[in-house]
């Protein structure tokens, strides 16, 4: 069905891994930041990882909105799951499609035309419900969508709902560094 599959999905060997329950590895007890791609195992990983879940603010995996392997997950299920464990989805990033069968322009299956196949896609704590969240987590997501995301605007809404809780000008200071003016007062959190 999707151009080059035939060959890329050939079976040549499989093998027995031994695994482990990301719960049960104790170096990721403190976990804020979660990427994965693990060919369309991320829903088992997640489903064994509730309580790294807990404490994760960002998660960043790869999903699929056809199936490329036999019996995944897609992303609706994903979404799904992680909405549950309160994560909205923040952006994809990038959408890739590929040529469907018997189509491929100039023998090129990859070039942006097509089926919409696959993304990265990144899912943070609920930022609408800021009050769900402790200030450090407030700060560990703004960190994390500053530098990995450049997602400005999240940011300043972060830091300003933990000034409000802490009595801090971190936000404030964010914003007029980030545009040159003042914020305007961010609206109270909604009740839960």
């Amino acid at each position: 069905m999707i151009n080059g599959f035939s060959v890329w999905g050939q079976v040549v060997r499989t093998e027995l891994v031994e695994t482990k329950r990301l719960d049960d590895i104790s170096e990721t007890a403190a976990l804020d930041y979660l990427k994965m791609d693990i060919q369309g195992a991320e829903l088992m990983v997640l489903q064994h990882a509730t309580d790294r879940l807990r404490h994760a603010v960002a998660i960043h995996t790869e999903v699929e909105f056809l199936p490329m392997y036999v019996g995944q997950p897609l992303f609706s299920d994903l979404d799904q799951f992680l909405r549950q464990h309160g994560f909205v989805l923040h952006r994809f990033n990038p959408l890739a499609t590929r040529a469907v069968v018997p189509l491929a322009v100039a023998n090129k299956p990859h070039d942006g035309y097509g089926q919409l196949f696959w993304a990265d896609a990144v899912f943070i704590r609920d930022f609408t419900r800021p009050d769900h969240l402790d200030p450090d987590q407030l700060l560990r997501l703004a960190i994390i969508l500053h530098d990995c995301y450049a997602a400005y605007d999240v940011v300043a809404h972060l830091l300003l709902a933990r000034d409000r809780r802490i009595g801090s000008d971190l936000g404030d200071r964010y914003v007029r560094l980030a545009t040159g003016a003042r914020p305007s007062p961010a609206p109270q959190a909604r009740p839960a």
